[in-house]
């Protein structure tokens, strides 16, 4: 089993492991939607903070780059009760590339990402042409970055460092910035699932259904404060160059991919 600093996981469904030691069992856990009372709140609670912005946005950049299925499928947020499920395929070289192959478009590959200088160019991938649909900016240490469509910032992502601490699981958040005909102060925020820990085995553990197989530090998984339970996405490695990426409501496949873009990126004092 290949082993990297951070989550550790096997291909024995609902068992993952992270950090030096043995394996740990968990009980399973469903992070797709369950109708539950405290979920829909959240979805309402969702629904509200990003009220009409994420359409106004979407509109603006089809009419920059032409209305299609597949600006649609990557611009749009999912559907609420659903989770894509898809992968990323990583092609290193002076500057690597990066592709979102989603399983619900008959395994067609949706967007491209190039490594540039300070971050990150993604294209969409449509009819054997490339159109840029995002700009994902990144800081020196790699641990801030920021989302553009268009001219717009859509997310700010932040790691946590940890020069002059124990080394551990990555901690960051994800937030939605300035959001289009809202009224409110405050950005939404999502944060990385703590994993859980298992003293007797010194090793960090999350739960990902069989979907992941490969130990690393990039695999996490992103929630919401206010229902823990309810995961909005989990990235997590398959093999040395594939990683899994699935998602749900709120957040669209762009906004999905450059959130595992950041994950993937260097980083300096977040390891």
């Amino acid at each position: 089993m290949e082993r990297e600093n951070g989550y550790m996981a096997t291909s024995t469904d609902h068992t993952h492991n992270t950090g030096d030691g043995e394996q740990c069992t968990l009980s399973p856990l469903v992070y797709e939607f369950s109708y539950s009372p405290s979920e829909n709140r959240v979805i309402e609670y969702l629904d509200n903070m990003s009220d009409s912005g994420v359409e106004e946005l979407h509109i603006a950049v089809d009419r920059e780059h032409g209305a299609g299925e597949g600006i649609s499928a990557v611009l749009d947020p999912y559907p609420i009760g659903r989770t894509s499920r898809g992968r990323v395929d990583v092609s290193h070289g002076f500057f690597n590339e990066y592709l979102y192959e989603s399983h619900e478009h008959g395994a067609n590959k949706l967007l491209k990402a190039y490594r540039v200088m300070c971050g990150f160019e993604i294209c969409l991938l449509e009819q054997n042409n490339e159109e840029k649909v995002g700009y994902l900016k990144s800081n020196l240490f790699g641990t801030k970055y920021i989302f553009y469509q268009g001219e717009k910032a859509v997310l700010e992502i932040r790691y946590a460092t940890s020069i002059f601490k124990r080394r551990g699981p990555r901690s960051f958040s994800v937030m939605f910035m300035g959001i289009l005909g809202s009224s409110l102060n405050e950005p939404v925020v999502m944060k990385n699932k703590e994993p859980y820990y298992n003293a007797e085995t010194n090793s960090y553990s999350l739960n990902f259904n069989g979907r992941v197989t490969t130990p690393s530090v990039k695999n996490f998984q992103l929630i919401h404060p206010l229902e823990p339970t309810y995961v909005t996405l989990t990235f997590g490695k398959v093999s040395r160059f594939k990683y899994i990426l699935d998602y749900t409501y709120p957040w669209s496949g762009v906004q999905a991919f450059a959130i595992a873009l950041a994950a993937l990126d260097y980083k300096v004092g977040c390891d």
